[in-house]
C-alpha cells in the first residue's frame, strides 16, 4: 500500500490542514486556474490543488482570505514538501 506523502498541522483557528505532495497535473491545472498574465495567483492556485482544511478541498480564494500567519504557514509547509 502506497502512502501519499504529505504534511498535517493546525491553523490558528484549530482547523486541521493536510497538504499532499503536488504532481505535474496539479501544476498544469494551477496554470489554467491562475490564467494568462496572472503569475501572482499561480502559487496560491497550486497550493489550493494540494490542500484540504478540515477534510474539505479549498479554492484559491479561501486561502487568500486566511489570516496572514495561517497563509504563510501553509505556504511554508507547501514549499518544504514540494521544493
Amino acid at each position: 500500500m502506497n502512502k501519499v506523502a504529505g504534511k498535517e498541522f493546525s491553523l490558528s483557528t484549530g482547523e486541521k490542514v493536510v497538504i499532499k505532495e503536488a504532481k505535474g497535473k496539479d501544476a498544469e491545472q494551477a496554470m489554467r486556474i491562475a490564467g494568462a498574465g496572472q503569475q501572482e495567483k499561480y502559487l496560491t492556485a497550486l497550493m489550493a490543488r494540494t490542500v484540504t482544511i478540515d477534510g474539505k478541498p479549498v479554492v484559491p480564494e479561501v486561502l487568500s482570505e486566511l489570516p496572514l500567519k495561517d497563509y504563510l504557514k501553509i505556504q511554508s509547509e507547501f514549499a518544504d514538501l514540494n521544493f
